[in-house]
């Protein structure tokens, strides 16, 4: 049974290696679920302090560095366009949408956040979603 040994060793390795694994997930989880939470009472009460922006930012970015994906992006995107910051949200949505070009709430977000002071960005924004979503009749509109 000697070469069962290195065969236990490669197995601990592999199950610490699951376990930090698991450790960054569930911090990026926790860092995009505070930023979640800190943007649904910003559409709640029509905006939060300034503190708890920043303090969602910093999650938000947390969260960025521990998981690739775009849900922080959008979160982020989100939490600026409900309190009023739509020029602030444009380069993230741009960015969003440029690296997931299917993503559909990021083009309906971007031509929100353009409306007021884009509407060429805007009016292709809300086709690029429209145009992606099966519950919209691209034809009627």
């Amino acid at each position: 049974m000697p070469s069962s040994l290195p065969m236990r060793a490669l197995v601990a390795l592999a199950a610490l290696a699951a376990i930090g694994w698991m450790a960054l997930g569930l911090r990026a989880t926790n860092a995009l679920q505070a930023g979640e939470h800190v943007r649904d009472v910003a559409a709640a009460r029509g905006g939060v302090s300034d503190a708890e922006f920043e303090r969602a930012r910093d999650d938000l970015a947390r969260a960025r560095e521990h998981a690739p994906d775009a849900d922080a992006l959008l979160v982020e995107a989100e939490l600026l366009t409900r309190t009023g910051r739509d020029s602030d949200a444009v380069p993230i949505l741009e960015r969003l949408v440029r690296e997931e070009p299917e993503n559909i709430d990021g083009w309906f977000l971007l031509a929100a956040a353009t409306e007021e002071n884009d509407s060429a960005r805007s009016a292709e924004a809300a086709r690029r979603g429209r145009a992606l979503s099966p519950l919209v009749d691209d034809q009627a509109g």
